[in-house]
């Protein structure tokens, strides 16, 4: 996937590399020069003796060596001063690879007629840099992945270089855990996945944008859960007009949703309803289903096509994603949004469960040399000793939008009992570099707000109002309305921690039915609706925001004549600041607000006050 110009051209063969170690070995002879003196050659020449000679462990304990020594001198801040060399882009890329599989693993592909494949992928950057930084693997210390693309390299000399290159990593990867046939449960032969693959490109059926994709977003055309005769089936049985990126989602139209079939048997009745056959797309098609075959056909139908797609869940509903154009996705089928979107068992997003999670990828994934430095600083992190904490962090600067990154600083600035200086300044980073993702911004600050100082209910209502303005100040359109459920998320969970009953408290307080919810003290009432007016100030500029807010929380908000008459103070102070912006949506909107609450609290002279406010708001633009 990612090619550093600055590498030489590999002027190795497979051939040459592996006579290097040709004659029988009775013990690898691994360099004792550093790092810094050995060239990419070297290091090649190397890897092909010690992969001859079944030397894994040995191997990797050298190349781990060499790492230690060049990145635990004093005063290291970035590693990528190293890692930016041929070689030592070279022998972290080798390390890590023998890393997430294991030794013995990487050993047991080789003697299954993987010599030559391993020679040539521990030879090749750019391939080890397409396997690695492309993942994570669905699941580490297996050779599963390795032995399908060895498999791969043997049957097709062409998987070497450029797109089939990349589609054998992204199949290797993808397959890592065996894909299962939606239509008869068996596994699908990620062999036969290539070959369809090599096939359709060169019947010109694809859709342009497969050519250019890079692996990550491959792994999800590759493991469709269809059949490779389905997938061939649906292209030639859909509408022409649905055959272009922006609409190939639409074939899930040809799923009719019916709850019985043509003998009046439930859907929920399982394989019943399709008669005891296997479900394939065909079938669907003739019979019809519900959401979940409706979701399921159309994410076949785009990965048919080339597009990289996958089913999402959904409360009581399943949705499905695809790549509409070759730098935006989409939502199919939908009913909650990517808000309420999250993994589909059987499919690996990466980072996190929820959707967003591939807006944030792809958004990541848009300066791939800024990945890749961002990826291969977190790779050196094992490697960096007493440097460790100053690597982290430079992979979060690498590539702000790296979730992974994140994930692993606060890790290791737990290890390293990092000061309460380092967690603040963390967040000031995080709410910096996420404003357009909300949901993976409160996912990433919740492991850092056990080492913030936020003892009390004043310290988490600034918390959560520097949160607010954060997102507040994101582009809604790249938010996909995402911001609302982040900080409805955001304040149940800091409101939890205030309130004796914790979570089931907090959604008793939310319920629309009074009589659920637990009693509260005065100062427990008191702080949530802290936080709850702290977050809506903060978002006086998106009314978006504002509304969706204030009606998630209004049955706290309005649960007494107190709170009631708090709110309708709260709600008036935004309206008087915001009728005097040139923008009027947001003025309107409290209006509306002020109108409700007041009609509530029976309190008719505020309530005709604010409804002539917005009369004249309305007629006087």
């Amino acid at each position: 996937m990612v090619s550093d110009s600055r590498l030489p051209a590999l002027v190795l063969t497979v051939a040459s590399l592996l006579s290097l170690a040709a004659a029988p070995l009775r013990a690898v002879d691994f360099p004792t020069a550093p790092l810094s003196d050995l060239s990419p050659d070297t290091l090649r020449s190397t890897a092909a003796a010690a992969i001859k000679e079944g030397a894994w462990s040995p191997w990797s304990d050298w190349l781990a060596s060499l790492l230690r020594t060049a990145f635990s001198k004093p005063d290291i801040k970035d590693p990528a001063p190293i890692t930016s060399t041929p070689a030592g882009s070279l022998a972290l890329a080798q390390w890590r690879l023998i890393a997430v599989t294991g030794p013995d693993h990487c050993k047991a592909v080789a003697d299954k007629d993987g010599t030559a494949f391993l020679a040539w992928l521990t030879a090749n950057n750019e391939a080890l840099h397409a396997y690695l930084a492309s993942g994570p693997l669905d699941r580490e210390i297996t050779s599963r992945g390795l032995a399908i693309w060895r498999d791969l390299f043997n049957a097709h000399p062409d998987s070497r270089d450029g797109l089939w290159m990349r589609v054998a990593a992204a199949t290797a990867l993808a397959h890592t855990s065996p894909v299962k046939s939606l239509a008869d449960g068996g596994d699908i032969d990620p062999l036969k996945r290539f070959q369809y693959f090599r096939d359709a490109h060169a019947s010109h059926i694809l859709a342009p944008s497969f050519d250019k994709a890079a692996v990550w977003e491959l792994r999800y055309v590759v493991n469709s859960w269809a059949r490779d005769e389905e997938l061939a089936w649906v292209l030639n049985a859909m509408d022409p007009k649905n055959k272009s990126q922006a609409r190939i989602g639409d074939a899930c139209g040809m799923v009719p949703y019916r709850l019985e079939n043509s003998k009046g048997v439930s859907v929920q009745n399982g394989p019943e309803y399709y008669e005891h056959q296997p479900v394939t797309l065909k079938l669907m098609h003739e019979v019809g289903g519900v959401c979940g075959a409706i979701s399921k056909f159309g994410t076949a139908a785009a990965q048919a096509f080339g597009v990289p797609a996958m089913p999402v869940g959904q409360p009581g509903h399943c949705a499905f994603l695809w790549k509409d154009t070759p730098t935006s996705w989409r939502t199919g089928n939908d009913i909650e949004g990517w808000q309420g979107s999250s993994e589909h068992g059987g499919i690996h997003i990466p980072w996190g469960q929820r959707a967003a999670y591939i807006l944030l990828a792809e958004a990541a994934h848009q300066n791939p040399a800024a990945f890749l430095r961002s990826e291969q600083a977190a790779w050196s992190v094992p490697l960096a000793g007493p440097n460790a904490l100053n690597f982290a962090s430079a992979a979060t600067a690498a590539q702000p939008l790296n979730a992974g990154a994140w994930q692993l600083l606060t890790r290791t600035a737990t290890d390293s009992s990092a000061p309460l200086a380092f967690y603040q300044n963390l967040t000031r980073q995080l709410l910096a570099a996420l404003p357009n993702h909300p949901l993976p911004l409160i996912d990433l600050l919740q492991p850092v707000e056990s080492h913030l100082d936020l003892k009390d209910a004043p310290a988490r209502t600034r918390f959560v109002a520097a949160v607010a303005t954060a997102i507040a100040k994101g582009n809604p359109a790249a938010q996909h309305n995402t911001a609302p459920r982040a900080l409805d998320d955001l304040l149940s969970r800091h409101a939890a921690a205030l309130l004796k009953a914790g979570p089931q408290a907090v959604a008793a307080l939310k319920s629309p039915d009074a009589s659920t919810a637990t009693p509260l003290s005065d100062p427990e009432r008191a702080a949530v609706l802290s936080l709850v007016e702290a977050s809506l100030s903060a978002t006086s500029a998106r009314p978006d925001l504002q509304d969706a807010l204030s009606g998630q929380w209004l049955n706290l908000m309005s649960s007494n004549p107190a709170s009631l008459a708090r709110a309708i103070q709260f709600f008036g102070s935004l309206f008087e600041t915001a009728r005097t912006n040139s923008d009027r949506k947001p003025a309107i909107a409290l209006a509306r607000r002020l109108i409700l609450l007041a009609e509530q609290a029976n309190d008719l002279p505020s309530a005709e006050k604010y409804s002539a406010a917005c009369r004249s708001l309305l007629t006087n633009p």
